[in-house]
């Protein structure tokens, strides 16, 4: 009966561990070990296992669970449309060395239910009755079998995304002014929250205060990632589950979107010389593929910056699978230094990695040692890349000013920080991204409390630029500076997910369209 006990109080412990990612799992974790431990010490031989035939779904249901254990563990929960995407378009030059306890942790915990299972239907001699059932109960827990299953048997959702979609109205012979995007991983608005986080978030407050600051941006299905974060706020459309849907196209994944408009499609009309730098490989995830089908070809990535640098110090700047911000923003500098050597305007378009859940990337001049470091305190993270991106925005602005050239500074998180163990933040900051347009002197300051998402980000940048049209929309999205509503303010977050992961049509639209954007002017 003890036996029994402990092993079926393994079970749970375990359970608790994986249903609860932002716990803790040490204590519980090692309880549930001890537990098994003394299980098979007190039952002695009768506890040794023999093979079964069982035992084969048993172990097989248990290594499916694992991946998606180890991205609930890192990430919160499983995004299943983030999963299909990268399984299509790869992750080039990412490793899993920052997830090494996740991965440990899940393994541990499915491997401890399994052998927890097999031991209470040896005991019972019950192989052919419980080992089935438990099996079937991890198969039915994989959060992945749980989508597909919900996707085949949901009701038709009606939606409106696909009569919502909308080209851009462009108006000629608009200014040009220069303009850099800093898209700040992870470093959503919970970390504004002085009474939660401090003043880790003060230079960005100083831009906030003498801008345009939206604070009502929240993050809808298919924008919860790096590359749908960009995707939304370039073109406002979301980055719809590509390959569930039998009539999608999956055999060419290097033409991106090609019926949308991009920003860089208008960058590339209003005769911009567009540039994007990043510390990672620029074929992660369909970077490269989404930037060069919509017009912006200079892409700075890892391997680049390889060649920019002495070895030491490109070694030093490694952490992980990234380079830290403090290379990332000298490199933007130079490229700032090239583009303002040209008498076209420019787009210079950054993206950082410093708060990345479920860790934080640390610099080289942040760690003490000279070389980047990864940290479990992504609050300290945070603080150290707001007191490089102050450095860099005031570098950049000097240098414009000696130019004479105008400049408009947007600075925005990708999408809600994944690490699991942070807090929320308060009611008026939790679940929204930082969203910050700024524009040389600086100003009074405005806030936007108009609730919207990321894909309003793109049709705001164009209406605050005053290069669109009434009605000012782009993609699904609408101005946060207009009176019509957005989605989110007719629909709520909740719904429009639910549009957003059962539309097939709408998808086919998005993936879909003509040959090249030539076929379809931007302009209407």
């Amino acid at each position: 009966m003890l036996e029994s006990c402990l092993l079926a109080g393994g079970i749970v412990l375990a359970v608790i561990v994986l249903l609860r990612p932002a716990m803790r799992s040490d204590k519980p974790g090692i309880a549930a070990l001890v537990a098994l431990a003394a299980a098979f010490l007190l039952a002695g031989s009768d506890l040794w296992l023999t093979p079964d035939p069982w035992h084969v779904p048993l172990v097989l249901a248990t290594l499916a669970l694992i991946p998606a254990l180890v991205i609930q563990r890192a990430f919160r929960s499983v995004d299943m449309i983030a999963f299909v995407f990268h399984r299509d378009f790869g992750m080039q030059g990412a490793t899993l060395s920052g997830l090494k306890n996740e991965i440990t942790t899940a393994a541990l915990c499915a491997g401890s239910i399994a052998v927890a299972c097999a031991g209470l239907a040896h005991l019972w001699a019950v192989q052919a009755r419980f080992l089935p059932l438990a099996a079937l109960t991890l198969v039915l827990a994989n959060p992945v079998l749980r989508f597909g299953v919900g996707r085949l048997c949901s009701r038709p959702v009606h939606s409106v995304l696909g009569e919502r979609l909308t080209t851009p109205r462009l108006l000629p012979g608009s200014e040009r002014p220069d303009l850099v995007i800093v898209y700040l991983e992870g470093l959503d608005r919970r970390f504004a929250d002085t009474a939660t986080f401090g003043d880790i978030c003060q230079p960005l407050a100083r831009y906030a205060a003498e801008g345009t600051s939206f604070t009502e941006v929240r993050q809808i299905a298919g924008t919860g990632w790096s590359l749908a974060g960009m995707v939304a706020s370039q073109s406002g459309v979301p980055v719809p589950p590509r390959a569930l849907h039998y009539q999608s196209r999956t055999e060419d994944v290097s033409r991106f979107m090609p019926g949308t408009v991009f920003l860089g499609d208008v960058l590339a009309e209003r005769g911009y010389g567009s540039h994007y730098v990043v510390g990672g490989d620029i074929h992660f995830g369909g970077i490269a593929a989404m930037y060069a089908s919509h017009q912006i070809t200079a892409l700075t990535g890892m391997a680049e910056q390889k060649a920019l640098y002495p070895a030491e110090t490109f070694a030093a700047a490694q952490a992980a699978w990234f380079l830290d911000d403090q290379m990332v923003f000298d490199t933007a500098r130079q490229v700032q230094h090239d583009l303002l050597s040209q008498a076209a305007p420019y787009a210079l378009i950054v993206e950082t990695i410093g708060p990345h859940g479920p860790k934080g990337i640390l610099s080289r001049d942040k760690t003490g040692t000279g070389r980047a470091g990864e940290t479990r305190d992504v609050a300290r993270s945070v603080a150290c890349l707001n007191e490089e991106l102050d450095v860099f925005l005031g570098d950049l602005r000097a240098r414009q000013a000696r130019h004479g050239r105008d400049l408009c500074i947007v600075l925005l998180s990708d999408h809600l920080n994944h690490t699991v163990t942070l807090p929320q933040g308060g009611p008026a900051h939790a679940g929204r991204n930082t969203v910050i347009f700024w524009r040389a002197p600086g100003g009074s300051g405005r806030v936007v409390d108009k609730p919207g998402s990321m894909v309003d980000v793109f049709p705001t940048l164009l209406h605050w630029l005053g290069w669109s049209d009434d009605p000012v929309a782009a993609g699904i999205g609408r101005s946060l500076l207009a009176d019509p509503p957005t989605l989110v303010e007719e629909f709520g977050v909740m719904a429009i997910d639910r549009m957003i992961q059962s539309d097939a049509a709408f998808a086919n639209q998005i993936w879909g369209g003509p040959a090249c954007l030539a076929e379809r002017p931007a302009t209407a």
